[in-house]
């Protein structure tokens, strides 16, 4: 068993010894959805249903690891937020240790204070949940696709010559 990205590299003798050559296509919209839902596992977040069809409908031509990267930086997003925040507002909740959370948030919020993220503690922080904006930031940000058309069709090719269904 083995596996490549770049099959055409293969010398003819060791093409021989596989009894079958199989391409795996890049994941359908459906896959995409499920994948992006399954990475982001059980971290907080406020995706509905259409927005991780959308995220597919977005990611048309990534592969399994490009969503998997995509995912691990949105969830840095509410992070980074955190870092970047000068304004945090203080949640009352029993369930933290002390009561209360902080949230970053604008200047103008109900309940702002004046805090940087070194000026709240960590058992005090509550980083807001993952949004879709997160992974719109992200998308968008560029990188995306790390498979070209040009590869695909090489793929394609491949396959016609020395490819076996499985």
């Amino acid at each position: 068993l083995g596996a490549t990205n770049v099959p055409w590299g293969l010398d003819p003798a060791m093409r021989r010894r596989f009894e079958k050559r199989i391409y795996i296509a890049l994941p359908e919209a459906k896959a995409r959805a499920y994948m992006t839902k399954l990475h982001l596992g059980q971290t907080p977040n406020s995706l509905t249903g259409d927005n991780f069809n959308q995220l597919a409908a977005l990611a048309e031509g990534y592969s399994g690891s490009d969503i998997s990267v995509v995912v691990r930086e949105a969830l840095m997003e509410p992070l980074r937020r955190c870092q970047i925040a000068q304004f945090f507002r203080k949640i009352k909740d029993p369930e933290s240790t002390v009561g209360h959370w902080y949230m970053p948030c604008d200047s103008n919020s109900p309940g702002a204070e004046k805090k940087t993220l070194m000026e709240v503690g960590s058992e005090e922080l509550k980083c807001p949940d993952v949004t879709m904006q997160d992974f719109l930031t992200i998308i968008n940000r560029g990188g995306g696709a790390t498979v070209s058309p040009s590869e695909l069709v090489q793929f394609v090719k491949w396959t016609e010559m020395f490819g076996q269904e499985g």
